[in-house]
Parts: C-alpha cells; sequence; structure tokens
C-alpha cells in the first residue's frame, strides 16, 4: 500500500512539474520522503520510475 501511495505522490509531483508548479511538486516529493518505511530505494530519492510508472521521461513521455 505505501508503495502506491509513494508513486501517487511521484506521478502528482511530475505532473505539477509539468504545469510549472514547482512548489507544489517539491511538496509532493517531501511527502513522499516522509512516508514510513521510504529508504533509499523509493523513488523520490532515486529518481528513478518504479515498476508501476511508465519508463522514459518524467510524465512517462517517451523521447523521440
Amino acid at each position: 500500500m505505501r508503495e502506491h501511495v509513494a508513486n501517487a505522490f511521484v506521478n502528482k509531483a511530475v505532473t505539477l512539474g509539468q504545469l510549472g508548479r514547482l512548489d507544489e511538486a517539491i511538496d509532493c516529493y517531501d511527502e513522499v520522503i516522509g512516508l514510513p518505511g521510504c529508504d533509499r530505494a523509493c523513488p523520490a530519492r532515486t529518481g528513478r520510475p518504479s515498476a508501476g510508472q511508465q519508463g522514459g521521461r518524467p510524465g512517462g513521455t517517451q523521447q523521440k
């Protein structure tokens, strides 16, 4: 369940970042880092998408 919550916050942060709402995006990443059990493998700490996220670039878009 925690992984789903973490992924939701990361996805929200990516979307907010794409909309230029950077302060809100950072707040979402901070929420992920603050979740119980978040260690160095958390997507917000590593910058890598987890298995539930689309690969490639932030937001799941593929580079052409």
